[in-house]
């Protein structure tokens, strides 16, 4: 591991002048002698040499690098030019968003590993549900081998594979059904001790070799939890994180926990269910705690519906769609002291029973009752003075569970921020509404970190190459009514998409903002019989959607969530984003809490429209993702005449219009025209 000495000791700075040198002899290649093949991007040279600075000055470096940049090479160069020149410098983590990002920057590593001629141990690292345990693979056979041939048949198909490739890698074997794979996939590294096949077992194997790794290819939500525990984390000598906007959300995720109505009451009857403690006066008394446990989630939850159905109008979204409802403890404050008095009398009672303590079982029950008591005393300190946030999410039959987490997760940030090296954020959307990089700092609480003489850098914004201006145009309409006025709202909805899809032949990506609209607008524009294929989120597979969408040149993929960034189709297929909607956030716990942060004035601009901007921009930027793609950005919401300038500040778009008549011409021109000389 790089210790704290290393940084400014005088051998170090000439090996950093080295790789330095490296890192702009690389770029001078290209830019010169032209000897790689490669294009010279000016911002990727200025980029890697941030890069390069952040390592050699011990910085936490926030840089946001637009598309086509090839932001991976620009932090890659530095890297294997530090690994190369610097003795003490051995291990890299890059933490990305999402597993097939991952699989994409192996690829760019070994392209750079090649070009550079340094060769490097590179593993991934991800979750343990991602890899086959082949106990429970022949567990599974051994229960179903004599009445399941077709999945007999499969396990068998699945052994032979996994010995051929030597992997247990979900990502690198054939398709798996979910059902199938839930019964054979890792799931408690506790259990490999014991595990009979322990010897041979590639998981194992896998794990000796991220050990050993140089670079170590992460994503965000794995990294959160085994920078807690595992020591190769902690011993690396940089953390990359691209696709840093996401990295927010991947710590609050991690965290995210459930009180269920049904597990508290088998754990407060678990004691006298097993016999640990068989007095009537104590089952009277764990009844009438289970009633009142059973009122005050039923008040709860009336509580959430009246808030969801004060704040929501538009009637198309049902309550099973909002997630998150926000609850404030002090409404039920009489009914908390309650149940928290209840708790501490169990606790209390069961404690000095002399069973619990000789089982383990009992004990972890008995530490189970203790953090649900903490847990409802911080609910009752209400919304401002608690630890953690509350909700309520609805399911089926009106059922809820309460959900909470970590305001502000110190420990994780610590894992990240306060390692004592070099950190790199970056992404191609990480600016706020401002233009800066506040929004981010914040949602990270950056601001709050102790890095004693180590410095947060606000780094340079380095814009895409691609000729925005040139082509490319986004045009917005005014005219579509307000989805308070649901009925109205779509059917302006089908119309205006309609008449924009019949402008540009298809070619287009409609991005939604709830599931319930798109479903709506897809039916309806389904039985139009525009001409092209009209594709639908959830009809198959992702990557086979979008394979599909890209290889029918005048289809038209309607989407939501996931859809809004991380596909990157290139080409003629996609000339056209619709946005039917501006992705504000849904005011839900977690909003409301970023936002109570703020006066009432200021919230909405520092929180929902910083959010909205930063989900719009990774919206627009699937449209040009190479210097010959050309398209149209249509916005459909009204109030985006307002935000104009917010939105400028954070995509790179430069011709804006509220005229049809200009994106007729501009798909005349680039578009249709393209189509008719094919």
């Amino acid at each position: 591991m790089v210790m704290d000495f290393m940084w400014s000791e005088d051998k170090y700075e000439l090996m950093y002048e080295e790789a330095f040198k490296d890192v702009d002899s690389f770029f001078y290649v290209i830019n010169e002698k032209k000897e790689l093949g490669l294009t010279y991007r000016e911002n990727q040279h200025k980029f890697a040499r941030d890069i390069m600075d952040a390592i050699k000055e011990n910085r936490i470096l926030l840089v946001q690098a637009g598309v086509g940049i090839g932001k991976s090479m620009g932090y890659l160069v530095p890297i294997f030019s530090s690994f190369n020149n610097v003795s003490n410098f051995e291990k890299v983590i890059i933490s990305t968003s999402s597993i097939a990002l991952q699989q994409q920057l192996l690829t760019d590593i070994n392209y750079v590993s090649k070009l550079l001629d340094v060769k490097l141990k590179v593993e991934v690292a991800k979750g343990i549900n991602n890899y086959v345990c082949l106990k429970r693979v022949y567990d599974l056979y051994n229960r179903t081998r004599n009445h399941n041939h077709e999945l007999k048949n499969l396990l068998i198909r699945l052994e032979y594979e996994i010995n051929q490739k030597q992997t247990i890698d979900k990502s690198k074997l054939s398709k798996i059904s979910e059902d199938v794979w839930k019964e054979i996939q890792l799931t408690n590294r506790n259990l490999c001790n014991n595990c009979p096949y322990s010897r041979c077992c590639l998981f194992r194997h896998h794990v000796n070799k991220v050990g050993e790794a140089n670079i170590i290819v992460t994503n965000h939500s794995y990294f959160v939890s085994a920078a807690r525990s595992i020591d190769v984390f902690k011993n690396a000598d940089i953390y990359v994180f691209d696709e840093a906007h996401a990295l927010e959300e991947s710590i609050r995720n991690i965290n995210e926990s459930e009180l269920r109505l049904t597990d508290i009451k088998k754990d407060i009857f678990y004691f006298y269910d097993n016999g640990y403690i068989r007095d009537d006066s104590f089952y009277s008394y764990i009844l009438n705690f289970k009633s009142n446990l059973t009122n005050l989630f039923n008040n709860i939850k009336d509580n959430a519906l009246y808030t969801f159905n004060n704040s929501c109008r538009n009637q198309a979204i049902k309550i099973t769609d909002c997630d998150k409802i926000p609850i404030d403890g002090k409404k039920f404050s009489s009914e908390l002291k309650s149940i928290i008095k209840s708790f501490k009398f169990v606790i209390n009672y069961v404690s000095q029973c002399n069973y619990v303590s000789t089982s383990k079982e009992a004990i972890i029950k008995l530490s189970k009752l203790t953090k649900y008591c903490n847990l409802f005393y911080d609910l009752s300190c209400g919304s401002n003075d608690s630890k953690c946030i509350y909700w309520a999410s609805f399911f089926k039959k009106d059922k809820i569970d309460l959900g909470y987490v970590l305001k502000n997760d110190h420990n994780a940030i610590k894992n990240i921020f306060g390692r004592g090296i070099p950190v790199i954020c970056t992404s191609a959307t990480m600016l706020d509404a401002n233009g800066g990089y506040s929004y981010f700092k914040e949602g990270l609480h950056l601001n709050d970190m102790q890095l004693s003489d180590r410095s947060i850098v606000d780094g340079k914004v380095y814009d895409s190459p691609f000729d925005y201006e040139k082509n490319s145009i986004f045009y917005y309409d005014t005219t579509v009514s307000n989805p308070q006025n649901y009925n109205k709202y779509i059917r302006d909805l089908i119309d205006r998409i309609k008449n924009i899809l019949l402008i540009t032949e298809g070619k287009a990506l409609v991005l939604f903002t709830a599931k319930s609209t798109m479903k709506t607008v897809y039916n309806a524009l389904s039985k139009e019989n525009l001409g092209y294929n009209l594709i639908m989120q959830d009809q198959c597979d992702n990557s086979i959607l979008c394979k599909k969408f890209e290889t029918d040149i005048n289809s038209c993929l309607f989407a939501t969530g996931s859809f809004w960034e991380g596909i990157d189709i290139k080409g003629e297929a996609l000339s056209n984003v619709i946005i039917t909607r501006l992705p504000f956030p849904v005011v839900d716990a977690i909003m409301e809490d970023k936002a109570s942060k703020f006066s009432v004035n200021e919230s909405f601009r520092m929180v929902y429209l910083n959010d909205m901007v930063k989900k719009l921009a990774q919206g627009c930027g699937r449209l040009i993702r190479n210097n010959n793609d050309k398209g149209i950005i249509c916005c459909l919401d009204p109030r985006v005449i307002k935000y104009l300038d917010a939105i400028k500040n954070c995509t790179p778009y430069v011709n804006y219009t509220n005229n049809i008549d200009d994106i007729i011409s501009f798909s005349d021109k680039y578009i249709r025209k393209l189509s008719k000389k094919k």
